[in-house]
């Protein structure tokens, strides 16, 4: 390509167009969802513009909590199980870092911050490992539960002289 348009058009577009914009990768809070096809709470990123505005009064980081919040009674069962746990497209519970607990980790029980709902592509993951990837990584063993490897049968010189 050049720097300056072209004077005339080309004869084939350079690539071939989307269908519709694409979503931004990232973590997606739960939103409820009325609609004529069921009742329940979805973590897909389509949450209409006005919840979108306003996370902290519409987004729940779990379903659960989004359940709870806007199908309690009846209702609640019936939007627990719209979108079970293992469901490819639903994440069950999204991770965010405990400053205000132990500070060793990062917990997905839903009670998280205010401001991290507010900010929840920066402050929440989809998976243990994600999130202490991003917020402990100087302690990931320790965070994750993992144990480290320490060597792939490689050497190493021993500086010590011994």
């Amino acid at each position: 390509p050049s720097s300056e348009p072209s004077s005339t058009p080309s004869c084939s577009p350079s690539s071939a167009p989307t269908e519709s914009p694409s979503k931004p990768p990232g973590v997606n809070l739960f939103y409820p969802e009325w609609t004529s096809s069921g009742i329940g709470c979805r973590n897909d990123g389509d949450e209409p513009d006005y919840m979108a505005v306003n996370p902290t009064e519409w987004l729940s980081s779990t379903m659960q909590a989004c359940c709870k919040k806007y199908f309690s009674g009846y209702m609640y069962d019936a939007c627990m199980g719209r979108y079970p746990p293992d469901h490819d497209d639903c994440n069950v519970m999204l991770y965010y870092p405990d400053w205000n607990g132990s500070n060793k980790g990062c917990l997905d029980d839903g009670k998280e911050p205010y401001y991290m709902l507010s900010n929840h592509q920066y402050f929440l993951s989809n998976s243990l490992e994600e999130c202490c990837e991003k917020f402990y990584d100087w302690d990931f063993y320790e965070c994750s539960g993992t144990t480290p490897v320490l060597t792939n049968g490689d050497y190493y010189p021993d500086w010590s002289g011994g």
